[in-house]
């Protein structure tokens, strides 16, 4: 276990603004951790700006996770993705694993050093009859060389991803068929956006709450991308990097099945198993249940 404390980010579920989640991420300030919650772009009406992508949010996130990682050496993160957040972060943060390197092109770079590195052993080879006197010197360039690779390998980075009843497509799903939505499940859909009926949502998404608690909240979900639910999946953040999957029970949303089936793909694609931790709670406990959630949090990052 790293003994330093995470920063914890927070990734949304469609329709929620990041305030959605201020509850929730008090309780985590409180204990000391640096907290936020990311504002997606595909919940946000941008125009002239086309609706929002998968793509999109998910760049927005890599962007923000990196710039985390790379403004002091050694800053690991753990991610929190909620609902359709899974499908955001599945799709964001490949390669960003602790260990992993913090750049998109890290992998790239560190190839590039070891052919770089042949092609000196090559030439060492045909000089070393000629070139005995320099040995020594060569050796020590070896040894710097060496030592530059290393600052480049990042010691922070992603250390746990955090699903909270949250979406984990394969590769070449989209938001619709991961979670296998029939025709007339998701709310009509208007000028690119689909608009949430708050009067009607209410006990649905916050169905572990007072009705007049529940509107409230409801009220904080107006409106969220279409073509973001139709974006496929091109690669799988989940393979690499460990996770914690926080199972709602009695979720309306994403049903208990549906969870267990995301439990099951993470484990199928990654090789490894996915620790599971239970909520006896509704699809958004970020509302229902902040402190408790906050503590599942801190439980996990500890791991």
């Amino acid at each position: 276990m790293s003994p330093s404390k995470p920063t914890i980010v927070l990734v949304p579920g469609s329709f929620s603004a990041s305030g959605a989640y201020d509850p929730f991420v008090a309780h985590l300030r409180a204990q000391d951790f640096t907290a936020l919650a990311i504002q997606l772009p595909s919940t946000q009406k941008r125009e002239p700006v086309a609706p929002a992508t998968l793509q999109d949010d998910a760049a927005h996130v890599r962007g923000v996770v990196e710039r985390l990682v790379a403004e002091r050496d050694g800053t690991e993160v753990v991610v929190v993705a909620h609902s359709y957040g899974g499908s955001v972060v599945t799709e964001a943060l490949s390669g960003l694993g602790v260990g992993a390197g913090a750049g998109a092109g890290a992998e790239k770079e560190k190839e590039k050093e070891k052919e770089k590195e042949k092609e000196k052993e090559k030439e060492k080879e045909k000089e070393k009859e000629k070139e005995k006197e320099k040995e020594k010197e060569k050796e020590k360039e070896k040894e710097k060389e060496k030592e530059k690779e290393k600052k480049k390998e990042k010691k922070g980075g992603v250390r746990r991803l955090i699903f909270l009843s949250a979406t984990a497509p394969k590769v070449g799903e989209t938001q619709i068929t991961a979670m296998r939505l029939e025709d007339g499940f998701l709310p009509a859909e208007a000028g690119g956006y689909m608009h949430m009926d708050p009067v009607i949502m209410a006990s649905f998404v916050c169905n572990d709450l007072p009705y007049a608690q529940a509107y409230e909240h409801a009220l904080q979900l107006p409106h969220h991308s279409a073509v973001s639910f139709q974006s496929e999946v091109t690669q799988a953040s989940y393979k690499d990097i460990p996770v914690t999957y926080i199972f709602c029970e009695k979720d309306m949303v994403i049903s208990p099945e549906s969870q267990q089936r995301f439990i099951d793909t993470i484990e199928e694609v990654s090789g490894s198993k996915v620790d599971v931790k239970r909520m006896n709670a509704g699809h958004c406990p970020n509302w229902s249940k902040p402190e408790e959630l906050a503590g599942l949090i801190v439980e996990a990052t500890q791991m």
